[in-house]
């Protein structure tokens, strides 16, 4: 049995921790299941005691055929950190959800309920609202926040349903002094490349970010003056949407890899849209941009997701497997190796050793006559090639 694991961080801007919080994502893929599980680390240790006992609780399920654990994660006035953790299980064609939630005071070093976020009075108003929209008498356990709303979560059975109260509507306890920094969208403002359809080109191409090695790795192609495709994982965006802007701006194209790394292939419809369509919105909402392509998670397809997806399929030739080896050059020597003209590498702008290798594998690949350039224009040199009859 063949076990890959991947381990994917990212920074999170978390003001106030004594240490920079990440995203851990953990991408298991065997014969029998598949496993995403994205969370966070906060570096606060009572609050990641907890996450890390729910966490544990999820992977000792040796049942299911799938297990994804998707977050959302926000903090409120520099002192409160919320944390939803989202649980889908697939057995035998059957899915099954579970919602875990944290409210954390930084300052205090504990969680908050219900009774620390409003009255007792409060209680009956809450009642009514969310018995206006749904049918369910529950507690309300798993609750989170934000500047204007309360979030109540609940298992119909079918899904998570999910119910906002105004915090107006409320006696509500907590003093919010809030702060907001507008999101600036960059505006391409690259120089245009001169590609010789003759000559050799590739594509360098990296999946499941973004993440802290981004940038550098942004820097590093905008030095050489190249140009590549970044899929990217939907409930990143919005932790990193001035690097996203930032790859925008300097000529890089950006591609969807889902909203949290699902397996398309073993979705309904509904859901497998939902996957690629949340992503489409958020990088749209956060940038302005439109991608085109879609990298499916695992590069998993099947005939149901290439009728119906509005995107076009992009997977690799070339994959130098950076998720396994440690060693930087080990990954350069494996890509120029590989390389051939018109092909497309994978890579992940999640590892330090991956940032490492592009400074051996694009002078390399320079010096050998390769053209950097991105998955449109390589589209773009193809159909010219046929039209010359340069085409192999």
């Amino acid at each position: 049995m063949k076990k890959v694991l991947c381990l994917i961080f990212f920074l999170l801007c978390m003001t106030g921790c004594e240490k920079e919080a990440f995203i851990e994502t953990s991408v298991y893929k065997d014969e029998q299941k598949l496993i995403t599980i994205t969370y966070p680390i906060t570096y606060m240790k009572k609050l990641d005691k907890a996450i890390n006992k729910y966490i544990d609780s999820q992977k000792d399920d040796d049942t299911v055929d799938e297990l994804n654990v998707d977050y959302s994660f926000n903090i409120v006035s520099n002192r409160y950190v919320n944390i939803t953790l989202e649980v889908m299980k697939r057995k035998d064609n059957e899915t099954f959800y579970d919602i875990k939630t944290f409210v954390f005071d930084k300052q205090k070093k504990d969680f908050l309920t219900i009774n620390n976020l409003v009255s007792e009075n409060s209680i009956k108003t809450i009642d009514q609202i969310v018995q206006k929209k749904i049918n369910i008498n529950t507690s309300y356990d798993e609750v989170t926040f934000d500047e204007n709303n309360l979030y109540f979560y609940f298992n119909s059975g079918h899904g998570i349903e999910k119910v906002s109260v105004p915090t107006i509507d409320t006696e509500f306890l907590l003093d919010l002094n809030l702060e907001k920094e507008p999101i600036v969208q960059y505006q391409e403002n690259y120089k245009e490349h001169i590609i010789d359809p003759a000559k050799p080109v590739v594509a360098l191409t990296f999946d499941d970010g973004p993440s802290k090695y981004t940038d550098d790795i942004l820097d590093i192609l905008d030095e050489n003056d190249i140009n590549a495709t970044f899929f990217v994982i939907g409930n990143k965006v919005k932790y990193y949407a001035k690097t996203i802007n930032k790859s925008i701006a300097n000529g890089n194209e950006i591609g969807n890899h889902t909203y949290n790394h699902k397996s398309l292939s073993n979705l309904k419809l509904d859901e497998m849209l939902m996957q690629i369509n949340m992503t489409q919105d958020i990088i749209f909402s956060e940038t302005g941009y439109t991608p085109i392509y879609l990298r499916p998670s695992y590069g998993n397809t099947n005939s149901l997701l290439k009728e119906k997806t509005p995107l076009e399929i992009i997977l690799w030739n070339v994959d130098p497997e950076d998720w396994k080896y440690k060693n930087s050059k080990v990954i350069a020597n494996r890509v120029i190796s590989k390389t051939k003209d018109e092909s497309i590498i994978l890579l992940h702008d999640t590892k330090k050793r991956t940032r490492d290798a592009l400074k051996i594998i694009i002078p390399k690949l320079k010096e050998k006559g390769f053209q950097f350039v991105t998955i449109s224009e390589l589209k773009e040199i193809q159909m010219l090639r046929a039209k010359m009859g340069l085409d192999s």
